[in-house]
């Protein structure tokens, strides 16, 4: 059995994954810790995993036969892993100042802990906000209606992200953290179970972390460790992603709040999307918007509105 399993889905983002595969050996090599690297490949067609095998033998790469999802890809990693921790880890992440190594040595000194998500930040150094409350319809909703957005903080709030994560120096507990750095005993996996394979991309990490919180495992943001995420890159157009996103939002809502919710929130949207465009209006009449802007605002926040129940259960 070793110390730590680190599972890598990706999709096409060979070159990212290669960085993000080096700068993690740095990190681990240098540790006492005893460690297995799991590439999932979701059927790319870039030549990933002949170039992992070629740059890094030791890692163990597992080929999906098409792009079966982030959730299906972690759970293939997971199948594969038995270990003391287990990381889930984005292929566009890069490792600062042995954060892995700093991030197991915290969970292993905090028995009290058993998720860990660390700070992530912008390639310009910006911190990103990957600590948060549990989403329910009233967060999603406004997330949803960007008019409140130039009151950052307000809106934060509303939206259910933890502003602790900007400036806090010290750990602190939360709901769920993010996917893109996500640590956590394997006994959690092992007694909460795998992801929500339902969930394609997006909302299965949170949905993972709220089982596991009402098993009583606690999760904990940690800023003494830090990595660099650049974010998007195996996930395609915008409208997909966006598409991607809200699917899985109306699966969640289904799934922990009732039958109902989902079709109440896309009830709800309707006036906010509304509100949108008029906002974007008056950002158009100032000039602070061009009319190719909106029209691409409009293809996007048209998508949550155009989603069936079905599709949201596919």
């Amino acid at each position: 059995k070793t110390d730590l399993s680190v599972i890598i889905p990706t999709y096409n983002a060979c070159a990212s994954l290669l960085r993000c595969v080096s700068k993690l050996k740095e990190d681990i090599d240098d540790s006492a810790l005893s460690y297995r690297i799991f590439v999932v490949d979701d059927h790319s067609g870039d030549n990933t995993v002949e170039r992992v095998r070629q740059a890094f033998p030791e890692t163990v790469c597992l080929e999906n036969e098409k792009n079966r999802g982030f959730a299906s890809s972690v759970n293939r990693g997971l199948s594969e892993a038995g270990s003391d921790f287990v990381l889930l880890l984005n292929n566009d992440v890069d490792i600062l100042d042995r954060a892995v190594t700093k991030s197991v040595e915290y969970l292993q000194a905090h028995k009290k802990a058993s998720i860990l998500g660390c700070r992530n930040q912008s390639p310009d150094g910006r911190v990103q906000l990957t600590a948060k409350r549990f989403h329910g319809p009233i967060e999603m909703f406004f997330d949803y209606l960007v008019i409140l957005r130039k009151f950052v903080r307000l809106d934060a709030r509303l939206r259910g992200l933890d502003l602790r994560a900007l400036t806090a120096d010290e750990p602190f507990e939360t709901d769920w953290v993010v996917g893109s750095f996500l640590l956590a005993r394997g006994e959690v996996f092992k007694n909460v179970g795998h992801l929500d394979e339902r969930f394609f991309m997006n909302c299965e990490e949170v949905d993972w972390c709220f089982r596991a919180g009402h098993q009583g495992y606690k999760a904990v943001y940690y800023p003494g460790a830090c990595v660099v995420h650049y974010g998007g890159i195996s996930s395609g157009k915008q409208e997909k992603r966006f598409e991607f996103l809200w699917k899985s939002r109306f699966l969640y809502l289904q799934k922990h709040f009732g039958p109902l919710e989902p079709l109440i929130l896309k009830w709800t949207l309707m006036p906010a999307f509304a509100l949108n465009v008029l906002f974007w209006m008056t950002k158009l009449i100032s000039g602070r918007m061009s009319r190719e802007e909106i029209k691409a605002k409009l293809r996007l926040y048209r998508i949550p509105l155009g989603i069936t129940w079905e599709k949201a259960h596919g």
